[in-house]
């Protein structure tokens, strides 16, 4: 089963690659990362600290117009962005712990004992002095090369952003999102009129027999039969198929050959910080310093979402 019920639609971009922060000549300040610049306001900055809190070890900025990036001091990168959203809405006046992408806590001090609350409301407590406050990193001016290796493919097209995805239905909406793009840009067959709606859920609900069933949640098994058969009822002449990663198997090559074929794919996650279990669209990948990561729309209406290849246990596709 594929389910997951997403707390506040986190998107992570973990890319673990150097990068360029450069300033033009309206003193728009930006990194670069994979040809991409990621524009952001300095004055936004808030340090991120290590655990114990004696050191801080990454900032966090809002980016221009829309998301956020977090810079990692110690290897000179951006360890986490998303242009799309700021999920995190950090507050200046109050202290955070980077334990890792996607896992920031806020600090409260109460008789020096230092309480890191997550986003999520959980929280521990650990032994805390006020002593720890560094000199603030300055990223301005900064010029760290790119790496010669890095291959970044994204599809020419843009994927909707449907975002009717209740009850862990999440392989139905991602058959749709792939659906509407063939409909867009391969055959107008795919989606007929009277299936179509703005935010997907005539298309979404329609599917869900062939693929959910009376029960939400999917296998790769579920999707490939599902979407064959409702493909053969618009009587269209294609068919889908699934490679899920094993020992002696993996889906990269399939997803790598679509996306060079300009087409999405859909691709399951598994054990991912932010998703768990889901079903997402692929809509390009990026190589970096032998690094492998996937651009996905997410099916909560969040596109452009990179994630580390790691995650990803296989890929359902159109043949």
């Amino acid at each position: 089963m594929r389910n997951k019920l997403v707390i506040c639609l986190i998107l992570v971009a973990i890319t673990l690659m150097n990068v360029n922060s450069s300033v033009f000549a309206n003193n728009a300040t930006y990194f670069e990362v994979a040809d991409e610049k990621i524009y952001y306001n300095e004055e936004s900055e808030i340090p991120l600290y290590c655990e114990d809190g004696t050191s801080i070890i990454a900032y966090y900025y809002k980016c221009l117009p829309t998301g956020y990036v977090i810079f990692n001091i110690s290897k000179g990168q951006v360890i986490e962005f998303c242009l799309d959203e700021d999920i995190y809405c950090l507050d200046n006046n109050k202290k955070y712990c980077y334990l890792s992408p996607t896992n920031i806590c806020e600090y409260v001090v109460k008789d020096d004992i230092l309480v890191m609350s997550e986003i999520d409301g959980s929280s521990n407590s650990v032994n805390w002095t006020e002593n720890y406050i560094c000199e603030n990193f300055d990223v301005t001016g900064q010029n760290i090369s790119l790496a010669s290796t890095e291959t970044k493919v994204k599809i020419s097209h843009s994927t909707v952003k449907y975002n009717y995805n209740p009850n862990g239905i999440c392989g139905s909406v991602a058959a749709a999102i792939v659906f509407k793009y063939y409909d867009n840009y391969v055959d107008a067959r795919f989606v007929p009129d009277d299936l179509d709606s703005s935010n997907g859920e005539i298309l979404i609900k329609a599917l869900v027999p062939y693929i959910d069933g009376s029960s939400p949640g999917s296998t790769y098994g579920d999707i490939k039969y599902g979407m064959t058969q409702y493909m053969l009822k618009q009587s269209l002449i294609y068919k889908a198929g699934y490679v899920q990663k094993t020992l002696i198997s993996s889906p990269w090559d399939k997803i790598t050959s679509t996306i060079g074929d300009d087409l999405p794919i859909i691709v399951g996650l598994s054990s991912e910080p932010t998703y768990g279990e889901h079903w997402v669209v692929c809509t390009g990948y990026l190589i970096s310093s032998d690094t492998r990561y996937v651009y996905v729309n997410d099916g909560w209406g969040n596109t452009d979402v990179c994630i580390n290849y790691n995650y990803v246990d296989g890929t359902v596709y159109i043949h």
